[in-house]
């Protein structure tokens, strides 16, 4: 996928400094080469963004799979489907630490800007999307939804909006705003010194509740273990994945490990997880996979690793660059729609148990139309944005 470049200078990409983009050398006084302002572009983050939602994706299809049958009857098709798209939202947690903590938020003008830029867009993106929905649930998928519900949503006091995916807006959007604190708290203290409370955010959200389950039911009178040590001001196992994201990119963590001991990784994470959910329902406990599972950590943060392993560093034609960044764009309103996409495919390609030709059509058609309609939203919005008077002052 990607161009090679001599390993020597992809490793330095990988684990040197972050080297700053030429206009930004060039605003701070630094002089810049005259070839800095044709440097091709790295890829390795739009790679990323593009595998991260297709992987949202096949695990949503990986649902409708499983939803046709006793988790103990599922076929491993369908199971591998689920658990590989659990991947999906690991890599961009991941993501959201490398491009959003690693910035420094010095000033009180400085949170301001992102709070605007960054959270309170994507609460309006949010909001518009669940208006679209309630506008597809009600007139063409026919559901009674009262207007209660619609203003609960909005303004999220229905715990999460009433949509599969939508459950992590008003996560995101949360940590969004503790990003600015949480980037400075990091830039100001040596990072190994947050190791000790990311393991007993570890030990206590994620290892403990797996090894309960296996206790519970290996011996129904053993009472399970529970962790009393609050650890919720640290963020809980979800902000394991920022800091790791952010930890990887700006120390180092894990870098020197090889591709193939990544991938090895990873299969044995998917093996593990796929293991783990057959044997919880042969114990009639059936146990899916959240982003709490140890699977999904190992899984999470190996796949996050060999992506970066194989791209970065790397340049690709500018053609097929474009592409990828155009690609990478779109994945939010991807997110957004391609839930509903799915389900409307569905109406003409209904999905039944082991029917894994059509659950592939399904994925691939899913995949390709919602790229599409991302691509033209943004198109319109931004045809949109060029008419408005003050465009471009």
């Amino acid at each position: 996928m990607c161009g090679e470049v001599p390993a020597a200078v992809r490793e330095a990409a990988i684990c040197g400094a972050p080297t700053p983009a030429p206009e930004a050398a060039g605003a701070a006084g630094v002089p810049t080469p005259a070839s800095a302002s044709v440097k091709p572009r790295d890829p390795t983050f739009d790679v990323i963004r593009i595998v991260a939602i297709l992987l949202v994706i096949a695990n949503h299809v990986g649902d409708q799979l499983l939803a046709q049958t006793e988790q103990l009857d599922a076929g491993t098709p369908a199971l591998v489907c689920y658990a590989l798209g659990r991947l999906g939202v690991p890599l961009f947690l991941m993501l959201t630490g490398i491009l959003n903590i690693r910035k420094q938020y010095p000033q009180t003008a400085d949170v301001l800007h992102f709070w605007r830029d960054k959270t309170l867009r994507l609460y309006l993106q949010t909001l518009a999307w669940i208006l679209v929905m309630y506008i597809v649930d009600t007139f063409i998928f026919g559901y009674e939804i009262p207007p209660l519900t619609l203003v609960n949503e909005l303004f999220f006091l229905h715990g999460v909006p009433n949509n599969n995916q939508m459950w992590y807006m008003p996560f995101i959007i949360g940590y969004f705003l503790a990003i600015p604190f949480v980037s400075r708290l990091l830039h100001a203290y040596d990072l190994r010194i947050f190791l000790l409370p990311a393991a007993l955010v570890f030990f206590g959200a994620s290892l403990l509740p797996t090894i309960n389950v296996f206790i519970v039911n290996l011996n129904p009178e053993v009472i399970p273990s529970s962790f009393g040590l609050n650890m919720g001001f640290f963020g809980s196992y979800f902000a394991l994945y920022l800091l790791i994201g952010y930890g990887i990119l700006e120390r180092c963590w894990l870098r020197r490990i090889p591709a193939l001991a990544l991938l090895v990784l990873v299969v044995a994470a998917l093996v593990g997880a796929i293991a783990f959910m057959r044997w919880s329902a042969q114990m009639d406990d059936p146990r899916g996979l959240w982003y709490d599972s140890p699977f999904m950590l190992l899984g999470g943060i190996s796949l996050f690793l060999l992506l970066l392993k194989l791209c970065q560093g790397r340049h690709l034609p500018p053609l097929t660059s474009r592409l990828l960044q155009r690609l990478s764009q779109a994945t939010l309103t991807v997110f957004f729609v391609h839930y509903m996409v799915l389900h409307l495919i569905e109406l003409w390609l209904p999905i039944t148990p082991y029917d894994y030709p059509a659950a592939l059509l399904l994925l691939l058609g899913t995949a390709v139309l919602s790229f599409a309609i991302a691509i033209i939203i943004s198109l319109i919005a931004r045809k949109t944005r060029s008419m408005l008077p003050n465009h471009g002052q």
